[in-house]
């Protein structure tokens, strides 16, 4: 089984190395990586380079935007599995067997998530679900990660680009990958959730109050508003999500921890940004 990975990187190496290397040492033959780097002085190509007789390289040059990126990338995949590895993320020496195991096993799943965790086994930016299962429109919020989604060609083909309005850089910064979750489930593919598939992902920092953490965060929240609204969830879904983190917000001030209950306000106005597209 051929897998096809496409990457967008920006100003990464001593992150993209450790992929690499990671990448190097799976027990799988069959592998092709698709690079799209989006650094303005082509800063990932002398890395790719010494990579070349490892596995399959196909290196390309977009504007910044990663679902932009991604997209490129898509139009030179072969692999019969296409999957979307973050550029500081590294993949444990055994998963590649894994994901095929589960695909042959598993011949009427077409999309199989998986989440992540730092070298440590600790995850503090998501609280993913601890039972595995099909997932559908209620229960992909604590399944979904980019890093860590894995799709039979045959979706890819029929559900087509990411949509570039999502995503980082993009104007609704983040859940790309969610949509596209979403919209494969909508187009009748069956999608099973792994919690014991596991990708290391370093963790972000949860206390950052600073004015360009809060913006980042700010234009995540903004994403899943903007992807909530898009799928045609309920209007008391949208409510619940803000209430969620208002709430948290109260809760986290009580208790003296003012960075925490600053985030939660934050992201529960980007959440209505989103949702309401302006």
């Amino acid at each position: 089984m051929k897998f096809s990975f496409v990457l967008a990187t920006v100003g990464r190496v001593h992150e993209l190395e450790r992929f690499l290397e990671s990448l190097k040492h799976q027990n799988h033959a069959e592998i092709e990586l698709i690079v799209v780097d989006q650094s303005t002085d082509r800063l990932a190509e002398p890395l790719l380079s010494t990579y070349q007789s490892s596995f399959q390289i196909t290196y390309l040059t977009a504007p910044l935007g990663l679902s932009r990126a991604r997209n490129e990338g898509l139009k030179y995949v072969n692999g019969e599995v296409v999957a979307f590895p973050d550029d500081d993320c590294e993949y444990p020496r055994a998963v590649l067997s894994q994901i095929e195991e589960i695909l042959v096993l598993q011949p009427e799943t077409q999309v199989v998530l998986g989440r992540w965790e730092d070298r440590f086994g600790k995850n503090y930016a998501l609280r993913f679900d601890s039972k595995e299962g099909f997932v559908d429109k209620w229960s992909v919020g604590r399944r979904v990660s980019s890093t860590a989604m894995f799709f039979r060609r045959e979706v890819i083909e029929q559900v087509g680009s990411f949509d570039e309005e999502l995503g980082v850089g993009a104007y609704w910064g983040s859940s790309e990958d969610v949509d596209y979750v979403l919209r494969s489930i909508e187009e009748g593919f069956r999608v099973f959730y792994h919690p014991k598939l596991v990708i290391w992902h370093p963790n972000s920092n949860q206390e950052e109050c600073g004015a360009s953490a809060l913006e980042k965060l700010h234009k995540y929240a903004m994403g899943t508003g903007r992807v909530i609204r898009k799928h045609d969830y309920p209007i008391w879904f949208i409510v619940y999500v803000v209430m969620r983190s208002l709430l948290a917000a109260a809760y986290w001030g009580f208790r003296g921890q003012k960075c925490f209950g600053q985030r939660k306000v934050v992201a529960a106005r980007g959440y209505m940004k989103g949702w309401l597209g302006n």
